[in-house]
């Protein structure tokens, strides 16, 4: 292919591996983020042994907890927006067309489908 080694790592085999990888990968980094809130992780304290903590002084628990929660939703949102961008870029080449760059896609075949007749002689007659 006139490609070295490391050339067609980076320009074929690595795109696909990714496109095959990125969904797996975005399923267990969610995953993973949920699971956290429920254990500590390691004997440290987490976000959710802050807000028991938190709760306990003040005697806010509902308070903290829903605090906490809006922080994991937040997270796993912006988190999962992300790797499906990821994933959609590396899938593009396997998306259906967008309507708009359908639409331009056969104006732009219509355009080069009247100037081919416009150089082509009339019925009946040939030019010289």
């Amino acid at each position: 292919m006139g490609m070295k080694g490391h050339q067609a790592f980076l320009r074929i085999v690595l795109p696909q591996a990714l496109a095959i990888a990125v969904p797996v990968f975005s399923n267990m980094v969610i995953a993973l983020l949920k699971d956290t809130s429920l254990a500590f992780t390691l004997g440290l304290m987490e976000m959710t042994g802050k807000a028991q903590t938190l709760g306990n002084i003040t005697q806010h628990f509902i308070e903290a907890y829903l605090a906490l929660a809006f922080i994991y939703l937040v997270i796993s949102f912006t988190l999962e927006k992300l790797l499906l961008r990821a994933e959609l870029r590396l899938m593009r080449h396997e998306l259906p067309e967008s309507p708009v760059r359908e639409r331009f896609r056969i104006q732009k075949k219509l355009s080069y489908r009247g100037i081919i007749a416009r150089m082509r002689p009339e019925k009946g007659g040939a030019e010289l």
